[in-house]
């Protein structure tokens, strides 16, 4: 496990069981080349045994050479073909040979045949079983001693997600005749049992489950048994005592930290932060402080077990991003080991001359000359590998006392990263996502005035000092919106979507307290700093490696670097015998980034982090277009969109939340965010420079506030170089090359394959290798393309012999937006005089290029030509509302609508209470019995409505009584069912079970009518016909004031859908069917006027042509059925039966 299995954690895993332990994979080349890296990923001691050494490989020359320098303290050495992370994909190793079994085998048979100890290996599943058997007999076959089987496919990189498969390396283990170790599942000892009894293996190898647990193969346990949060928290401290005996690395240390006492730091989250900053050093002092103070902090609680503040959720979310990380940082440490950008050497031109030199120290007539003949030789320095592979040879003239004439110097030129540098000048800085709150206080309620102490949204202060315009702004509802929202059918006519309606809180709206909104811009706690760039210059620095050698005197040879710079650009050697001079550099085929209309956006620190925290983590950094940007504060939508331009915002009350606050930082990173997630390269972010790879961002040696961008491609400087020499030769180095491996992929190599036409790019990945015997350079081509790629410049790069290698991608430009399934470049490897070592046919798909979908729909035909479409806000062009002349003049016909269907409905209101005046509709007493006269209501006229004259009017009443009252019960019975064809008799016989008349307190007076029917006298139609024709000639009206005169009541029964003594009027015949359409059709009448009305108000289109005529057209249709409706009500009041 790399930076997981080192030294003391090894040993703490042999003290609670574990009887074989494996180191950190060990990148093998580097691990060989560079011997800072040797010291801190390898470390062991005597009781570190048996031990299984892991190497990665894809040479095996390099694989055996690695391996060599550490066999004598290994039991195995150990190839690792199972790791199924993301730096193996690129590296080209671990499980990700399984695509080339037969480099595998070369690997094994290598490490076999010339290592001293046993070989061993590591390997996961293929989807066929059978494929994994092959897998195996050919590695046994191979010389692999040792066979370890981790139960899971390549593409199985989550352990928690899928079930290892048992029965796959018990197959395995069924098919060799090595031993074999099984992995995968094992929680605790029981599963290490039932594992090795299922598969029959030799033995059980965990990993990821021993961080947790280092003591899960422990004897002393119960084999079900698991860690416990006390036990866990004293292995941490074994663990701290061992790394004081056997130091290591922090990184690693605080790794184990955070696995053992995962369930405490849950709960004592300031203690994870703490470590998580502060224990970042070499020295380990306050790491093992922080532990010993979360002991005390457990033994204060009392409890054996924590209770987290994290959810399991939250947890497994901080951990997973921990992981991505640590995975991130693991891969930029092994490109910054594996950069090679440096050399290849072509001679410009030479000369053999005397070059002579005047002393100014002599006086400015001297004619002192001191000469010496000397080799004068210009030449280029590429940018390709550190590695020297041409050698620039002087045969040294007589120096000194002539002792050194037959030496020779050898000059190595090599050429450092190249890097396009820009300077950068602090602007200001930008919030990184400014949003809108609002705030409801009440009616009334809402200050947002330049001199309001306490507005609703308050001030916002910079060092003591009010930031003008922070109040925000308030929005309230105004006279046209209450209207609107009262009498029309629009309810969202606000930014805060208040409830305009006048009936909400009417007593409010009336004295001028109105529903009111305040709305503030609120700042987000992250913000960016704004870096102006420079123009760009070139860094990076030549060395010129100086070694002599032979002499008459001397066998030995010494040696000397010169180093030259844009900003050191001579270098002497220490006798004199070298001078090296920096000329300047040659075009190069593509030109430096412009990066002067951007502007660099840099986090600043959070949480505790430090700037240089921030350099070290350019994820987020931006180059945003200063077109985007918002300097002043004053322009909506765009980044630093401030106060001003938020408060000052064109018609901010009915336009939406959030409106002006657009294309913030935030939503500039989430886009470029989602356009890697999609495979294409980001439009902001500055890992579009570099193909989506954080270390080559950070490989640059400036400062925690520098900013450089890679150069790729070829890139030559001419340097000239001045020997006190007789002669000079030139060597290049040839050495056959292969090319391992090519595939193109998106950015980021979010998946390989193909990519979208004209929309994305390609980016071809090239695997390489040097396979002879001496350090030699290459030039790499993509040429001889497919139809419609764009040409791509060829790249140049120096290898070790034996050494693997990549270079920065090729990037193809596909120039069609067709879908083909099978383009291709052929990808060429020459070597150092331009020969073809090797060559392959690198083949890739587009899909077609996805346009954005235009919008449809809109307006039918052409309007009525350019610029007759106009903008105008109504609701406030005229300060008064009710000013016809001005709403007409600016084109507000739906304000003038609006004042002619007011003044209509208003007219019509009034015509209708004053006619209801005059006839006495609204009279409270228009009839009423006074003594013994009949008395006329106001408004009703005797001369119209004449009486019938009955000297007695009690007698009169109960006549009419009488006769209503066999009427009513002939349309009703008891049960509200009407009765047809039924004779009086017969319904007066039934008048005291009626519930209509039973209550009625008139009914007494009906006795001779109720003798007669008692009789069964045949007189009884007759009489009732008399009263029932004398009561039909009079008013309805003025009958139903009658009943109420001789306290006529009508009892609450619910079997009746209508109870009011008019309703029984209406349908007891006394009013004919006629009269009753006349009221339906007055009624009809009142609802057509209201609609007319309604037309009138709604005639609205600003700017539509013909409003005029439209809004008196519906002034018409509302006169005109105003008209209709007062016709059917004097229907109803001339009719007499």
């Amino acid at each position: 496990m790399v930076d997981q299995s080192e030294l003391p954690f090894r040993m703490l895993c042999r003290a609670h069981g574990a009887e074989a332990a494996y180191t950190p994979m060990l990148h093998s080349r580097l691990f060989l080349e560079q011997h800072k890296y040797r010291e801190e990923h390898f470390s062991t001691c005597p009781g570190d045994r048996p031990l299984f050494i892991q190497f990665c490989a894809n040479d095996p020359d390099t694989f055996v050479a690695a391996a060599q320098i550490v066999q004598e303290h290994a039991d195995y050495i150990d190839l690792n073909l199972g790791c199924p992370q993301r730096i193996a994909k690129r590296g080209f190793y671990g499980a990700f040979l399984m695509d080339d079994l037969q480099l595998i085998e070369q690997l094994v048979t290598a490490a076999a045949s010339r290592l001293a100890k046993p070989v061993s290996c590591k390997i996961r599943l293929f989807p066929d079983i059978s494929k994994t058997i092959e897998y195996a007999r050919m590695l046994q076959a191979a010389g692999c001693s040792l066979l370890a089987v981790h139960g899971r496919l390549r593409e199985c990189k989550d352990n928690s997600a899928v079930r290892a498969d048992w029965d796959g390396i018990a197959a395995v283990r069924a098919a060799v005749q090595i031993p074999v170790l099984a992995n995968g599942d094992v929680q605790c000892m029981a599963d290490a049992q039932r594992l090795m009894g299922h598969t029959k293996a030799d033995g059980v190898m965990s990993a990821e489950p021993l961080l947790s647990d280092p003591a899960l193969f422990s004897s002393s346990r119960q084999p079900e048994a698991t860690i416990s949060h006390m036990e866990s928290y004293q292995v941490c401290v074994e663990y701290l005592d061992l790394v004081a005996s056997y130091p290591s690395h922090a990184r690693m240390v605080k790794g184990h930290v955070h696995k053992l006492l995962r369930g405490w730091l849950a709960e004592f989250t300031e203690l994870r932060e703490r470590i998580q900053r502060d224990a970042s050093g070499g020295d380990l002092t306050v790491l093992r402080s922080l532990v010993a103070e979360l002991g005390e902090q457990i033994a204060a609680t009392g409890r054996d077990y924590p209770i987290p503040k994290l959810t399991e959720r939250k947890l497994k979310q901080m951990e997973k991003e921990a992981a991505k990380q640590t995975s991130i940082q693991e891969q930029e440490r092994e490109a910054a080991g594996l950069a090679a950008i440096a050399l290849a050497v072509d001679i410009i031109s030479s000369s053999k001359l005397e070059s002579c030199i005047r002393n100014g120290t002599q006086g400015a007539n001297s004619t002192s000359i001191v000469c010496s003949q000397k080799l004068i030789v210009v030449v280029s320095v590429d940018s390709g590998d550190s590695i020297a592979s041409q050698d620039l040879q002087f045969t040294l003239n007589c120096v000194g006392s002539c002792r050194d004439l037959a030496s020779s110097l050898t000059v190595s030129l090599s050429k450092g990263p190249l890097w396009a540098s820009y300077p950068l000048t602090y602007l200001q800085s930008f919030n990184y996502k400014p949003y809108e709150a609002i705030v409801r206080p009440g009616a009334g309620n809402c200050k947002a005035d330049a001199f309001d102490e306490a507005p609703t949204c308050n001030w916002y202060y910079v060092m003591g000092q009010k930031v003008d315009d922070s109040q925000g702004f308030v929005c309230e509802c105004d006279a046209g919106q209450i209207w609107d929202t009262t009498f029309g059918t629009n309810t969202e006519r606000t930014r805060a979507n208040l409830d305009c309606d006048f009936f909400s809180d009417p007593l409010d709206i009336l004295i001028g307290r109105k529903p009111c909104s305040a709305h503030c811009l609120m700042m987000d706690e992250h913000w960016y700093g704004g870096y102006g760039l420079g123009e760009a210059s070139l860094q990076f620095e030549i060395t010129a490696a100086l070694t002599y050698a032979g002499g008459s005197s001397s066998s030995s040879s010494s040696g000397e670097v010169l180093k030259l710079s844009p900003s050191m650009p001579w270098a002497l050697s220490a006798g004199r015998t070298l001078g090296a001079k920096l000329l300047g550099d040659l075009a190069g085929y593509t030109q430096l980034p412009m990066l002067s209309e951007r502007v660099l956006m840099i986090p600043h620190p959070r949480n505790g982090q430090s700037i240089n925290d921030m350099f070290n983590n350019r994820t987020e950094w931006m180059l945003v277009d200063r077109s985007k940007i918002s300097f002043t504060g004053n322009e909506c939508d765009k980044v630093g969109t401030s106060f001003t331009a938020f408060r000052y915002q064109t018609g901010a009350c009915v336009r939406a939340p959030q409106v002006c606050l657009s294309n913030q930082l935030k939503d500039i990173l989430e886009a470029d965010f989602a356009r890697i997630r999609s495979g294409k390269a980001p439009l902001y972010l500055v890992s579009q420079y570099s193909y989506g790879l954080n270390s080559s961002m950070r490989a640059f040696a400036g400062g925690p506030l520098s900013f450089a961008l890679p150069v790729t491609g070829i890139r030559s400087s001419l340097v000239q170089l001045e020997a006190t020499a007789d002669e000079m030769r030139f060597i290049v180095n040839t050495s056959p090359g292969k090319i391992l491996g090519a595939r193109v992929c998106q950015f980021a190599e979010v998946s390989c394959g193909g990519f979208e036409a004209s929309a994305t790019r390609g980016f071809l990945h090239a695997f390489i290798a040097n396979t002879g015997t001496l350090p030699a350079a290459y030039t790499l081509t993509v040429s001889n393309c497919s139809v419609n790629i764009r040409p791509v410049d060829a790249q140049r790069v120096a290898l070790a012999p034996g050494q693997n290698g990549t270079i920065s991608p090729f990037v193809i430009y596909v120039e069609d937006d067709k879908a083909v399934a099978a383009r291709f470049c052929w990808l060429a490897m020459l070597d150092a005089r331009g020969g073809v070592s090797d060559r392959v046919r690198v083949e890739f798909y587009t899909n077609a290029t996805a346009y954005e979908e235009w919008p449809s729909g809109g307006l039918l035909g052409n309007g009525t030509g350019p610029g007759t479409q106009t903008t105008k806000d109504c609701s406030n062009i005229c300060n008064n509302r009710f000013d016809v002349f001005c709403a007409a003049k600016n084109g507000c016909w739906g304000n003038v609508g609006r004042f002619f269907g007011l003044s209509l409905g208003l007219t019509a209101a009034a015509a209708l209470l004053f006619f209801a005046y005059k006839f006495g509709w609204l009279a409270s007493d228009g009839y009423e019995l006074e003594g013994q006269g009949l008395g006329g209501g106001a408004g009703y006229s005797d001369e119209d409505r004449s009486l019938p004259q009955h000297a007695d009017q009690k007698a009169f009443c109960s006549s009419c009584m009488c006769a209503s009252s066999v009427a009513l019960g002939a349309s009703v019975d008891r049960s509200g069912k009407v009765i047809a064809g039924t004779s009086y008799s017969t319904i007066i016989a039934s008048i005291p079970s009626n519930p209509l008349l039973a209550a009625n307190s008139g009914l007494s007076n009906c006795g001779p009518l109720t003798s007669q029917v008692l009789q069964g006298s045949g007189a009884l139609d007759a009489a009732t016909n008399e009263a029932l024709t004398a009561c039909q000639k009079l008013d309805p009206l003025f009958l139903l004031k009658v009943y109420e005169g001789c306290n006529f009541t009508v009892p609450a029964d619910p079997a009746l859908a209508d109870k009011s003594p008019l309703a029984a009027i209406l349908r007891s015949g006394l009013v004919p069917a006629g009269a009753v359409k006349a009221g339906q059709d007055a009624v009809a009448g009142v609802n057509k006027a209201v609609e007319g009305a309604k037309k009138a108000v709604q005639t609205v289109g600003d700017g539509a042509k013909g409003a005029a005529q439209k809004v008196a057209d519906g002034g018409k249709s509302a006169v005109q059925a105003v008209q209709g409706a007062w016709g059917d009500v004097r229907r109803v009041l001339d009719f007499r039966g």
